[in-house]
């Protein structure tokens, strides 16, 4: 079967065994792949940065069918993306955008997913530290959009308004403390 070659990014990492690492990809032909990179960690040649979380670029993946792990031939890098590495504020939205996407995995082709997720990447390495958090929930509902879970603000604005604009207070029950999580 010939290779799927795609553009990806990395989304996850770990080492497995002594010499090879598996990652989990968001490509844009073929949605979340789990890979494995068969002898990554013991030269840096053959896959270079292309371990690095956040690098995006064209990988060549071996596909067998009715398997969940991959096999990955190459992933030629074509942005690094190593200025999220360098601020914490940086590294954790990007992490957060990972997660989410990570969360609702999908082998279908995912090229709005793949472009809103590049573009927030981009926009968070380019953020000053003060607003990363700002532009990291912000990719985050982009995202969230994307998957089709959007919130239904307009009907809660239209039940609002059946009731003659009027909002009742919560209960006490309801009522709670946020830093100590048990109702007053």
């Amino acid at each position: 079967m010939a290779p799927l070659v795609t553009e990806a990014i990395v989304l996850h990492a770990f080492d497995y065994l002594e010499t090879s690492r598996i990652l989990r990809l968001l490509t844009r032909e073929a949605g979340v792949q789990s890979v494995l990179a068969r002898g990554a960690r013991r030269s840096r040649k053959r896959f270079g940065s292309a371990m690095d979380l956040f690098a995006q670029g064209v990988a060549e993946i071996h596909v067998r069918p009715n398997r969940e792990l991959q096999t990955l031939g190459a992933l030629d890098v074509t942005r690094a993306r190593s200025e999220l590495g360098e601020d914490v504020g940086r590294f954790t939205a990007a992490s957060m955008i990972s997660e989410i996407v990570l969360r609702f995995p999908y082998e279908e082709a995912a090229a709005d997913i793949f472009d809103t997720v590049e573009e927030c990447l981009d926009r968070i390495a380019v953020a000053p530290p003060e607003g990363t958090l700002e532009t990291g929930l912000g990719g985050a509902w982009r995202i969230i959009a994307d998957l089709g879970f959007t919130p239904a603000l307009d009907v809660c604005a239209n039940w609002r308004l059946s009731r003659g604009g009027k909002s009742r207070a919560p209960s006490r029950r309801a009522r709670r403390d946020t830093h100590l999580g048990r109702g007053r």
